[in-house]
């Protein structure tokens, strides 16, 4: 099509037709007659503490979860985090790969892998990284 998104998107905002709103440290554009209701849930997806985060079966606020989940994490090793999370994640559904990286302060990317493992169900027992993951050995020269 040859167009410049950030172009068609302020002129759509210079126009009214769309509303730019910041959220944290995102920017949400949003259409004018559902605002509220999107600004909302956009809050209660991006803000953590916003709202009570539904975290399979927790009740408790996102500073809560996010205290418990930050010392949980601190004693595993990165592959048991890395499953952990994309249990979590799996438990959580549509967007808890997101949500759960929020709350845990890690790449979403790792959340996904951790899913993406446990649903292959490929898990070693033996070896934290897969082999030939990591620097390779320093080698002597003499």
């Amino acid at each position: 099509m040859n167009v410049r998104v950030q172009n068609t998107v302020k002129v759509l905002v210079d126009r009214g037709v769309l509303i730019r709103q910041q959220i944290g440290y995102e920017y949400v554009y949003v259409w004018p007659g559902k605002s509220v209701v999107q600004l909302a849930a956009r809050k209660r997806a991006i803000v953590p503490g916003h709202a009570k985060i539904p975290v399979a079966g927790w009740a408790s606020d996102a500073k809560e979860v996010t205290e418990h989940l930050t010392t949980f994490l601190s004693v595993l090793d990165e592959r048991q985090r890395r499953l952990y999370l994309g249990f979590e994640s799996l438990k959580a559904g549509r967007g808890g790969d997101v949500m759960v990286a929020s709350l845990a302060g890690v790449n979403v990317k790792t959340v996904a892998r951790g899913r993406k493992e446990l649903k292959a169900k490929a898990i070693t027992v033996d070896r934290i990284r897969a082999a030939g993951a990591g620097r390779p050995p320093v080698k002597k020269t003499t």
